[in-house]
């Protein structure tokens, strides 16, 4: 069965070998999925070639991307420049082709059109004899293959491994805990910098945040639930909005910690769920999950200002509005969440 795409941006895959550049396709009624669009030896030329198509997914239009789009079809070798060509009358066109999916990527019947553009299969929560927990190895079902072939899905994809997906999803559960649990201990009151009060999630979020008050932060807690559901339903935590995006960044962070803390536990239901050699790959994750990394300016104090879509640099990097306020506004190539969705504390 044939399914409509939608391009929503490029990424890059470096190794030692070579450089991939992929292109992330919105399916209609379908998940995420990544395809391979050219692959070439220098990991620079993979990048520009991936950031001059995301500008014409944005809709760019200049001279100098005019040029830069000229220049690297002159850098690239015959056969990636002829794939870059291609992907670019494609996007102009907006005639991505259509690709096949199985029965199974469809999204469930019975879910709200609000529950999200990348649902792919009805939840997977099994009872195992660890207990009641999301049946990750069914929901993001990963192959390992090393033929190396250009025209493997598998060699030339990245894939969400069920490990994963499961240590994700345990880090925003704990993430949103933490976070509830600060509303209720502490509302409104602003983290203090000196980190005084005994704070165990806000305190992680960027200084311009620490004066908002108990109905923000709920919102964010809320956000951190969101991306577990997403990943409940099998599909990749795809970030939203601002608060999304900061709350997954500290989930891929906390990776490895979860990874070390369930091997020292002897976390019989992780260590159930089937190995592959792309588990706990979180740089990927960074790379693969986020349309951008943006948001991770708002850390830096010396760009105290940037998040105005006024500032000089914000202007000049089109940022957008990345205040505090306006964190829970969805991006404009996604599918806003259910507002009926309430909170679960």
């Amino acid at each position: 069965m044939s399914s409509i795409v939608f391009p929503q941006d490029f990424l890059c895959e470096h190794t030692p070998a070579r450089s991939r550049v992929f292109v992330m396709l919105a399916i209609f009624e379908g998940p995420h999925t990544l395809k391979a669009v050219l692959t070439c030896a220098d990991p620079a030329l993979a990048q520009r070639a991936a950031d001059a198509l995301s500008a014409v997914t944005r809709g760019v239009s200049s001279p100098l991307l005019d040029s830069e789009i000229e220049q690297v079809l002159n850098d690239l070798p015959p056969a990636p420049a002829a794939s870059f060509r291609q992907a670019l009358q494609w996007l102009r066109d907006r005639s991505w082709p259509a690709i096949d999916v199985g029965p199974s990527a469809l999204r469930d019947p019975s879910a709200s059109p609000a529950a999200g553009l990348t649902y792919n299969r009805s939840s997977h929560v099994t009872e195992t004899e660890f207990g009641s927990r999301p049946d990750f190895a069914a929901l993001f079902p990963a192959e390992d293959c090393d033929c190396e072939q250009e025209n493997c899905d598998i060699c030339m994809g990245w894939q969400l491994t069920p490990r994963t997906a499961d240590l994700l999803h345990t880090a925003l559960k704990a993430l949103a805990d933490q976070a509830f649990d600060d509303i209720e201990e502490h509302g409104s009151a602003p983290v203090e910098k000196d980190g005084r009060g005994d704070w165990s999630f806000f305190d992680r979020l960027p200084r311009i945040t620490w004066n908002q008050d108990a109905e923000w932060r709920r919102q964010i807690a809320r956000a951190c639930d969101d991306l577990t559901d997403d990943l409940v339903r099998g599909d990749w935590p795809t970030p939203r909005n601002n608060a999304e995006e900061i709350v997954l960044h500290l989930a891929i962070h906390d990776g490895p910690t979860w990874e070390e803390q369930k091997e020292d536990i002897g976390d019989k239901a992780h260590e159930a769920i089937p190995r592959h050699s792309s588990d706990y790959d979180w740089d990927m994750c960074s790379e693969m999950l986020f349309q951008d990394h943006d948001i991770l300016m708002l850390y830096d104090e010396g760009l105290d200002g940037i998040e105005n879509p006024g500032d000089d640099a914000n202007r000049y990097l089109s940022m957008g509005d990345l205040r505090p306020s306006a964190w829970f506004e969805y991006f404009a190539n996604v599918e806003p969440r259910d507002p009926a969705r309430g909170f679960r504390r």
